[in-house]
Parts: C-alpha cells; structure tokens; sequence
C-alpha cells in the first residue's frame, strides 16, 4: 500500500514537471521590466467602448487620451487628458504581467489586481486581459495597444 501511494506521488511529480510548455521561453522579470519600461499613450473612444460590449455607464469617464509611464522599477503612473488618474505597481511572473492599482482618481480600484499577457517591441505594448480586478483600468490598458512614445 504504502510502495503504491509513494509510486503515485511520483508519477503525479513527473507529470507536474513536464506539464510546461517549454518551447516557450518564460522572461528573466528584471528583463521584461526593462523591455516594457517606457512612455506610452492610447486615445479611447466611444467606438472603443461601443466595440468591447461593456455596458457600465461609468467606463464613459474612460473616453480620452490616456498616458501611462513604466518604469524599470516596477511602477505605473496614469494620466487622462493630462491630468493624473493614478498609480499602480507592475512585475512579472513568468508570461504574465501582475499589476496592483494603487491609487485610482475615479474607478475606485485601488488594491485590485490584475494579470495581463503581453507583448513589446520598440513601437508598442500590447496587453490582454487573463484576470480581470478592475473593468475600468483594464478596458483602458487592453482595448488597443499602448503606443511607444
């Protein structure tokens, strides 16, 4: 009996150990911060909204032109029409952004986490959304990508 339960925990390691995908590279997090550290901007539109199928009256406050900086330490600032909308904390683990709102002007997120796949070049950063913590910040992040100042 006990040989059969150890040889179970064995096989249910192995399995475990081999379920990754390993022709898909998992990001060193102190490089993918710095391959993503940056300045970006991305006008929303009602379009945009229309488009995404979101009925939430309150994602019309979303409507403008949103910049966002990354930096190389981990931290998101927002502004909307030029004016600051909030703060955020952002790292990686390993194909995911993980990002925590910490201050949030108008979506009352603050403390809500999200995780994004994602994408950069030179030009833009592309998120989709994997967990959604806060509908606001998310449309806003996901609907189109961020475009590379």
């Amino acid at each position: 009996m006990k040989k059969s339960i150890l040889f179970s925990l064995l096989v249910i390691l192995v399995l475990s150990a081999c379920g990754g995908r390993s022709d898909v590279p998992t990001p060193d997090p102190t490089e993918a911060l710095k391959t993503v550290a940056g300045e970006y901007f991305v006008q929303i539109t009602a379009e945009d909204l229309e488009r995404s199928g979101l009925t939430n009256p309150a994602l019309q406050d979303a409507l403008g032109l949103w910049e966002f900086t990354f930096t190389d330490d981990g931290r998101i600032t927002g502004t909307r029409n030029g004016a600051y909308a909030g703060d955020a904390r952002y790292g990686f683990n390993g194909d995911e952004m993980n990002s925590i709102v910490e201050r949030c002007e108008d979506c009352g997120c603050e403390g809500s986490i999200s995780r994004f796949s994602w994408a950069a070049d030179e030009t833009q950063l592309v998120l989709k959304t994997t967990y959604d913590g806060c509908e606001a910040m998310n449309f806003i992040l996901t609907s189109k990508p961020l475009v590379r100042r």
